[in-house]
């Protein structure tokens, strides 16, 4: 018998695009940590139609679970670890918030260390 109360209103898909842009606005909210800006063969991609966003990817398995990579620098001074631990806890909590996705993965790669310009 049919429930009057509820309204199947269909299926709502993310698009990586949409992930990517949650962990950008989760990253660039912490302090000391940038993304790493595309490649050029990332910018020669979106030159074509392809969007990326720096230093995020987004890659899906067979079960559905998202694995996220982020190439990331991290201010001089502070702790690599605790940077990562604090970005990946900011991830998933943005995720959690914005969508709900099961996430296996979220691998940080640290690729430069910035140093304070004086």
């Amino acid at each position: 018998m049919k429930n009057e109360n509820n309204i199947d209103f269909g299926a709502t898909q993310i698009h990586k695009d949409a992930l990517e842009d949650i962990c950008a606005v989760a990253v660039n909210q912490i302090d000391g940590v940038k993304l790493i800006e595309n490649s050029f063969r990332d910018k020669f991609l979106e030159f074509f139609g392809q969007r990326s966003q720096t230093g995020i990817h987004i890659g899906i398995d067979g079960a559905g679970q998202v694995n996220i990579d982020l190439k990331i620098s991290v201010r001089f001074g502070l702790n690599i670890q605790t940077v990562s631990q604090t970005v990946q806890n900011a991830i998933r909590e943005a995720v959690a918030k914005a969508a709900d996705v099961d996430l296996r993965d979220i691998n940080i790669n640290v690729l430069r260390i910035e140093r304070e310009v004086k």
